[in-house]
């Protein structure tokens, strides 16, 4: 309630739930909301569903993914506001989140006037989408997507659909952790301090039984998602463009 309503002006509970909804069904293209996108798709299956109107954005998804994450925040917020007028919420939880709206742009105003104030929240907020965004994609983006049915047990489709990064310090700060994704995945509720004790225990379990245990460096994790939807806007825009019928100019 801290950090997600009264810091960020979200909603703890929504996220709550959506979060485990993605770890309970991982990469999904049906269930899981952490791939579910309107401009977005890992898949030629899943942009094949995607509606017509954005397929000259998801032609073009690869170039526009660093900009789309610049409004992670505002889209996490809006989610959360939606999900407040349609359930309702605990009174404190309101007052965290209404807090944040009064206080955050008041002290900003206050210490840098309207004009400054404005740009400075606005950059603010795009930094924090972008940095959100940088964390969270690259953990499951580009991965395996087994639909409903694919008779993967629990170990094995978490450990398919998750993806780990290699790292020294910095990248443990940066990722906080996240970068083990498929012990996280494993073992949501253990610490984030203790993921990195987990690592190669599950490692040499999943080894020793021939189970998916995918792990690169941290720029070869971001290689393999661009990759991923580069190979994806390839296909729509080539889909497009034998779709769409050219003009004969013969005589």
């Amino acid at each position: 309630m801290i950090c997600i309503n009264l810091m960020s002006g979200g909603n703890h509970r929504w996220w709550r739930g959506s979060h485990d909804e993605h770890h309970a069904r991982s990469n999904d293209p049906e269930r899981d909301p952490d791939i579910d996108y309107p401009v977005l798709a890992f898949s030629e299956a899943q942009a094949e569903n995607k509606p017509a109107v954005f397929r000259p954005l998801l032609g073009r998804q690869h170039w526009l993914f660093p900009f789309l994450m610049c409004f992670v925040g505002l889209s996490l917020r809006a989610y959360s506001l939606a999900d407040f007028a349609r359930r309702g919420g605990r009174r404190l939880d309101l007052a965290a989140c209404a807090a944040f709206y009064l206080v955050y742009p008041s002290l900003v105003v206050a210490a840098l006037g309207a004009f400054r104030g404005i740009l400075f929240m606005a950059l603010h907020q795009a930094l924090f989408g972008l940095y959100l965004g940088s964390v969270t994609s690259v953990n499951h983006w580009g991965m395996p997507m087994p639909e409903a049915g694919h008779g993967l047990d629990y170990l094995r489709h978490q450990s398919v659909t998750s993806r780990n990064l290699r790292s020294g310090v910095l990248g443990d700060v940066w990722f906080a952790g996240l970068n083990r994704q498929i012990e996280h995945h494993l073992f949501p509720t253990m610490a984030r301090n203790k993921l990195a004790e987990a690592r190669p225990v599950v490692r040499a379990f999943c080894e020793a039984r021939g189970i998916a245990y995918h792990e690169v460096s941290i720029p070869g994790g971001y290689h393999e998602m661009f990759s991923t939807m580069r190979r994806v806007a390839r296909a729509v825009r080539a889909r497009e463009s034998t779709a769409t019928p050219r003009e004969d100019h013969s005589c």
